[in-house]
């Protein structure tokens, strides 16, 4: 997710691709640290709100994306979740979270027994299986991405580990409604990266959220989630 919003331009029209979507997500957080210490405080009530919101998530239907449901969240250690030596330069790389939230989901190294997410073959499998994971790292933890820091550039990310399970990461300074918005709608609309909807124009920053990244302009149910690029409307929606 990226701090400022594209312009206006013609060229901003998603297409599906390969059709990778997750067509009625079921989320499943999981909170690394303590709320109250360094972890991030629940939003649980967020999250449940935005998959069943007929005001804002039922925009997501014209690329054959239903409403989801948040399956549950659990909170784990720090020091459980990151294996000795891996946070010495209080940055991970993506390749090794990646890694990491690939062991967690299937009990290995330190990963909780409650949380398997079980075998995957390939893409089919993450639609059929519609499950996103959204981790909340905890404080003073943050992710380099080819030479790009969070917190600096990007707010959050999505990707998929090597058992095609699709994943959130949201660092500290994407606890608000705009980042986690942003990047649930676009899981669930290219779980995959550059396997679902997109514009092609830009790639992997034009996505559904990237092409409107800013907060709708009046509150939504007490909620200011960021804008979504709408086909239908060619424009950011709701406004």
């Amino acid at each position: 997710m990226y701090e400022n919003p594209r312009p206006p331009q013609p060229s901003r029209l998603m297409t599906p691709h390969k059709g990778i979507v997750l067509p009625n997500m079921h989320v499943r957080i999981v909170y690394i640290g303590e709320e109250g210490a360094d972890g991030a405080p629940s939003y649980d009530s967020f999250v449940s709100w935005l998959l069943a919101s007929g005001d804002y998530w039922n925009l997501l239907q014209q690329y054959g994306v239903g409403y989801g449901v948040l399956d549950g969240s659990e909170r784990v250690p720090t020091a459980s979740f990151f294996t000795p030596g891996l946070l010495e330069s209080g940055f991970l790389s993506t390749f090794d979270l990646n890694m990491r939230v690939y062991q967690f989901l299937r009990g290995g190294a330190g990963g909780h027994a409650g949380i398997d997410a079980g075998p995957s073959a390939g893409l089919n499998d993450v639609v059929s299986n519609s499950v996103a994971y959204l981790f909340f790292l905890p404080n003073a933890v943050g992710v380099s991405s080819q030479g790009e820091l969070s917190c600096v550039v990007f707010d959050g990310y999505h990707s998929i580990d090597q058992g095609y399970d699709p994943y959130v990461i949201i660092p500290s300074c994407g606890r608000n409604a705009l980042a986690i918005s942003h990047e649930l709608a676009e899981v669930a609309t290219d779980p995959a990266p550059l396997n679902g909807w997109y514009a092609d124009s830009f790639g992997a920053l034009g996505e559904i959220g990237d092409l409107c990244n800013f907060s709708v302009s009046e509150p939504i149910d007490f909620w200011k989630p960021t804008r979504l690029w709408s086909n239908a409307d060619g424009d950011c929606e709701p406004h």
